[in-house]
């Protein structure tokens, strides 16, 4: 429900969810938090986004690559580069499409030239297979 709804027109049913979720002691995976992340992102909720950030940290899911990527692509769908690149820099585990997602966002806010510049440091990082 929770993935549905983030993707619906009512993403914020998608919070409601997840809440009574944790309301109720159903445990939160790493399932969850990329689409409550998304949700945040289509929202524009930067601060709430970023709790979600502390929960995963606190959750042990900051080394889940889907769950990595998912932070990558909400800071970089709410122009917050800075944050989006501190999650690939602290990162133990990246791929491919954690790389694609920066260079999408950074295209998507019309900075081509600082895309570039990811895609060459795309071919340098060590941490792909």
């Amino acid at each position: 429900m929770i993935r549905g709804f983030s993707k619906s027109p009512t993403p914020s049913e998608s919070l409601s969810v997840h809440n009574y979720m944790v309301q109720f002691g159903v445990p939160v995976d790493h399932f969850t938090y990329p689409f409550v992340l998304t949700a945040c992102a289509r929202l524009g909720e930067v601060r709430l986004g970023r709790r979600f950030h502390c929960e995963v940290v606190r959750n042990g899911f900051d080394s889940d690559l889907f769950v990595v990527n998912a932070l990558v692509q909400f800071y970089g769908s709410c122009g917050c580069f800075r944050d989006a690149c501190q999650v690939v820099d602290e990162s133990p585990v990246r791929d491919v499409v954690t790389w694609n997602v920066m260079i999408n966002a950074f295209i998507e806010k019309s900075l081509s030239r600082k895309a570039f510049g990811l895609g060459e440091m795309m071919k340098l990082d060590n941490n792909l297979p």
